[in-house]
């Protein structure tokens, strides 16, 4: 499969790589493949409300309370399903 793009670490190397679907009405369905874990310390969050479907795999997510740096783990395995929203702050 070819990709269509890829999000890095802060050394430059790949952390998942992303395959664009299919684009309707405003809304995008993409393939997310991640291949390593965020780099310690760097989360993110999203411009806008997400749903993830987790097909194989699965992940360890790591979300951010906000509240004095506060975390706490979360594992998404294959059937997965999820609701992310722009103010959620996470790393994988």
């Amino acid at each position: 499969m070819k990709w269509d793009e890829w999000r890095g670490s802060l050394d430059g190397r790949p952390v998942m790589y992303i395959k664009r679907l299919l684009r309707v009405a405003g809304f995008r369905l993409d393939l997310h493949k991640f291949v390593r874990a965020d780099d310690e310390g760097c989360f993110h969050t999203h411009p806008a409300y997400a749903i993830r479907i987790i097909v194989w795999g699965g992940y360890e997510e790591q979300v951010d309370m906000g509240a004095a740096r506060l975390t706490y783990f979360r594992v998404w395995r294959p059937g997965s399903m999820g609701l992310i929203a722009p103010r959620d702050c996470h790393r994988v």
